[in-house]
C-alpha cells in the first residue's frame, strides 16, 4: 500500500436529526489518522501525510489484529480513567519526539486506534462500496483487543444517540449516509458532524491586528477577583470590527492578564462576546470557538 490518503471531510449541522437513509455514530475526540495495515507491519498517518507511527509505539503491533491487510480510516484517542476521550493528554502527547519521554507517556497515557472505515483490503480498494458494506467488512476484518476498536453506530436514531452524547459530555455524533461512497479529500453533505456546542460570554479585553485588520480577539472571564484568559476568537462580521476599531482608539487600556501575544490592542472590559465552544481544556482556554456576536457594552 503505498498510496498517500486523504481523509474524506464532513460538513456541519448545528441541529441532531433522525432518518432512516443515515446511520449515527459517536464522534470522538482525537486526531484523525490512517492506519495501513499490511502483514507485518502498522504505518500510521496523519491527515498530514506525517508518518506518526513512532510517536504511538503502543500501537505498533495493530496489523496483529486485522485478518487481511487493509487501510482504515479511523481516530488516535486517548481514553481517561472517566472512560471518556481527553483531547488534552492525546495534543500533549502528539508534540513528544524524545523516545524516552515517549515511552514513558506511552505506559501513563496509552492510546488507542478506533477505526471507523476501511478503504483498502488485501491491496484491493473499496472506497466505491457503499458505506454500510464497508461497515460491515470492517468488523469482519478487526479482532477484538484492546488497542484497536471498531466505532459502533445506530440506526435512524441520531437525535437519541445524540441527547446520549450530551449528557455524557462528550463532543457529538457524526451522521453518514447509508449508500456513502468514500471520496478522499473531498467535504460532502453525505457525512454530518453535530457537536454539542457550549455558549458563553466573555469580556473582551484585547484585540490583535494583521497589518490594520482586526483578526482575533483575546477573551476574559472574571474568577472572583482575577481575570482568567479564557482563549482568541476571530472576528468575522465587518460591522463589529468596525465597532470594535472605533472602541479600541478610545478606550485601551492595560492587560488584565499575562499573554504571550506581541502587539496587543488592550480594551477597557466593558464589551461582551458571546461564543460558541467545544469545551474548556486543562490550561482554561476554550477549544475551537466559535464567534456569535457582541451581546452587550456593559460589564
Amino acid at each position: 500500500m503505498n498510496q498517500q490518503w486523504s481523509p474524506m471531510l464532513l460538513t456541519q449541522k448545528s441541529e441532531p436529526f433522525n432518518s432512516k437513509d443515515y446511520l449515527f455514530e459517536i464522534k470522538f475526540d482525537g486526531i484523525r489518522c490512517f492506519a495501513y495495515l499490511e502483514k507485518d507491519k502498522t504505518i500510521l498517518v496523519n491527515k498530514r501525510f506525517k508518518d506518526v507511527s513512532k510517536v504511538y509505539p503502543e500501537l505498533s503491533n495493530l496489523h496483529n489484529y486485522v485478518k487481511q491487510s487493509c487501510l482504515l480510516d479511523g481516530e488516535l484517542v486517548y481514553i481517561g480513567k472517566d472512560n471518556k476521550p481527553n483531547f488534552s493528554i492525546l495534543q500533549s502527547r502528539s508534540i513528544v519526539t524524545n523516545p524516552f519521554k515517549i515511552k514513558q507517556l506511552m505506559q501513563q497515557f496509552p492510546i488507542k486506534f478506533i477505526a471507523y472505515d476501511i478503504l483498502i483490503v488485501d491491496e484491493k480498494e473499496i472506497i466505491d462500496l457503499p458505506l454500510l458494506r464497508r461497515k460491515k467488512l470492517l468488523s469482519k476484518i478487526v479482532k477484538k483487543n484492546d488497542w484497536l476498536e471498531v466505532s459502533n453506530f445506530v440506526l435512524e436514531f441520531g437525535i437519541q444517540l445524540f441527547n446520549l452524547v450530551k449528557k455524557e459530555h462528550l463532543e457529538g455524533v457524526v451522521a453518514k449516509k447509508l449508500d456513502s461512497l468514500y471520496y478522499p479529500n473531498t467535504r460532502t453533505k453525505n457525512w454530518i458532524k453535530i457537536k454539542d456546542l457550549k455558549e458563553q460570554d466573555f469580556v473582551a479585553d484585547g484585540l490583535i491586528f494583521d497589518k490594520l485588520n482586526l483578526k482575533y480577539i483575546l477573551l476574559a472571564e472574571k474568577q472572583n477577583t482575577k481575570w482568567e484568559y479564557r482563549g482568541k476568537v476571530y472576528c468575522p462580521n465587518p460591522n463589529d470590527k468596525d465597532f470594535l476599531k472605533n472602541f479600541a482608539n478610545k478606550h485601551k487600556t492595560r492587560a488584565l492578564f499575562k499573554t504571550d501575544y506581541d502587539n496587543v490592542v488592550w480594551l477597557n472590559p466593558t464589551i461582551k462576546i458571546t461564543v460558541s465552544y467545544m469545551m474548556l481544556t486543562h490550561r482554561g482556554h476554550m477549544r475551537s470557538p466559535i464567534y456569535r456576536g457582541i451581546v452587550s457594552t456593559k460589564q
